[in-house]
């Protein structure tokens, strides 16, 4: 760069400069260049140096010293701050036992219905009664609209469950005790004739031949003898009834006899005989009580009939579904 331009050659600060960069490249340091200035901030910056070796010499203790107390006087600011203490990550073990509780039980239940026996359905009814004979030779006669299960994979355990109505004729085999289970309780024979139904709120059971034993669910007994008949109702209580075997066994004669029968009972027998519901405007009249007889052919003549009983007509409201209307 050529500086005579701006500078003359004679200018001191343009000497300087020049003298300054050649002593840099030269690597001979300030002291080589002899202007009175820098000569004298050499001795400066000589005797800064050696009073700060002299200082930590003579006060090496001095500064240690001070250097522990501003240590302290650090530790007791940080002591006077607040402290945020962290927490490690609890464990909720009540979800976890919540979650081996769900476990356990799925693996009970799944125990459970492997090793429950299996219902396997025996016979089944629609519009016609049927009948069903099992592997001891027993019969079963199905109500129309009822089913008979098996309630246990050994064939030789007699044991069964039916939803609707049958009648039961067992062969003898005392050392094969025959039952029958509703959800009221349980029928236990062992050679008999006898005739069961479930529909509605209760169980009724009449014998006709032989001998059974009725446990309810509050484990009340009861043993029957041919001709007597009893109810097991929901309570868990038994009771015993007087029927005759016409008002029981009817239904096998395609015949409803009724012999001072509650309204209501007559009309849920005659729902579960042709899968129908019945409703009254008036409610009151479900607990008369009628006598006579009514064929069941088909579900108009019955409910026909069952009208001039009661003075009344049944309309067909939807279907499979009939309401009464009264004539009065």
């Amino acid at each position: 760069m050529n500086t005579s331009k701006f500078l003359p050659e004679s200018d001191l600060d343009l000497k300087l400069a020049k003298a300054l960069g050649k002593a840099l490249e030269s690597d001979e340091g300030l002291s080589s260049v002899q202007d009175p200035l820098l000569q004298e901030l050499e001795v400066f910056k000589r005797s800064s140096i050696n009073e700060v070796l002299n200082t930590s010499e003579r006060d090496s203790q001095t500064m240690w010293a001070n250097i522990e107390q501003q240590t302290i006087n650090q530790a007791k600011t940080y002591q006077a701050a607040p402290v945020h203490t962290l927490k490690a990550r609890s464990i909720n073990y009540r979800i976890w036992a919540t979650a081996a509780t769900v476990i356990i039980a799925a693996f009970i239940g799944i125990f459970w219905m492997t090793t429950q026996p299996t219902m396997v359905l025996k016979g089944e009814s629609f519009a016609q009664i049927e009948q069903v004979t099992l592997e001891d030779g027993s019969t079963v006669t199905l109500r129309p609209y009822s089913k008979l299960y098996s309630t246990d994979n050994n064939p030789t355990n007699r044991a069964y469950t039916i939803e609707g109505e049958a009648f039961f004729n067992v062969v003898s085999m005392p050392e094969h005790p025959f039952s029958v289970e509703s959800i009221h309780g349980t029928v236990t024979v062992l050679g008999t004739r006898f005739n069961m139904s479930t529909w509605g709120e209760e169980t009724l059971v009449y014998l006709e031949e032989g001998s059974v034993q009725l446990n309810s669910l509050s484990d009340q007994e009861l043993i029957l003898k041919p001709g007597e008949s009893a109810k097991l109702k929901t309570s868990g209580n038994i009771e015993s009834l007087e029927s005759t075997s016409a008002t029981f066994l009817d239904w096998m004669n395609q015949v409803l006899v009724l012999e001072r029968t509650p309204l209501a009972s007559a009309l849920n027998e005659i729902e579960q005989h042709y899968q129908i519901k019945i409703t009254f405007t008036d409610s009151a009249l479900e607990n008369e009580l009628i006598t006579g007889s009514i064929e069941l052919s088909t579900v108009d003549s019955t409910l026909q009939d069952l009208g001039i009983i009661l003075n009344g007509t049944f309309r067909l409201t939807n279907t499979d579904e009939y309401r009464f209307i009264s004539l009065n």
